[in-house]
């Protein structure tokens, strides 16, 4: 459906709903940008507003920072040898000077990675990998590990955190179900 205001307040709306309105004219319409996301039939999300970033930035935005998402386009690939808080802090340094070469204001960068049994797991690139990893993570615990950095005035300043992770027994339809909406990947 889409929507036109046409007057002062919630009842000054005009509607329209019928099978030629697009998938992307609906989500144009939405007031909220994480309202505007939705799931093709492949299973992809369609995000035409950046929703996902902001759900990513709800802590900064909860206490009221003012701030704006800009993505580094950096390799991510983790160096031979090095583990994973190393890599995470790197990562996040990297992140946040690549970004500060080109801004003026302070800049806040993260990298988060999961670690089971000593072997750093990526970020799964589709269903039947998030599945895969979802399967081993699933009932035991394990590390994740954050690595971030806020570079203001040209100066980084770069900290970790780390934390283990309980994971309750998931069920084959409850992960299913998990990588349906689309998080793990």
């Amino acid at each position: 459906r889409t929507e036109r205001k046409t007057a002062r307040g919630y009842k000054g709306f005009q509607v329209f709903a019928a099978p030629e309105v697009t998938l992307e004219e609906d989500l144009a319409r939405r007031d909220l940008t994480i309202n505007a996301i939705a799931r093709a039939e492949d299973g992809t999300l369609i995000d035409p507003f950046g929703g996902q970033a902001d759900l990513q930035a709800k802590i900064l935005r909860a206490i009221g920072v003012p701030f704006r998402v800009r993505v580094a386009e950096l390799d991510e690939s983790l160096r031979p040898g090095e583990d994973a808080p190393r890599a995470a802090e790197r990562l996040a340094q990297a992140k946040a000077l690549a970004v500060a070469a080109t801004e003026s204001r302070p800049v806040l960068a993260a990298d988060t990675l999961v670690v089971c049994e000593g072997e750093v797991l990526g970020k799964p690139a589709s269903a039947d990998e998030a599945i895969h990893m979802l399967r081993r993570l699933s009932g035991r615990d394990h590390e994740v590990v954050t690595g971030v950095c806020l570079v203001a005035q040209g100066v980084p300043r770069c900290g970790l955190e780390r934390t283990t992770v309980s994971f309750a027994p998931m069920s084959d339809e409850e992960i299913a179900a998990y990588v349906a909406t689309g998080e793990p990947m």
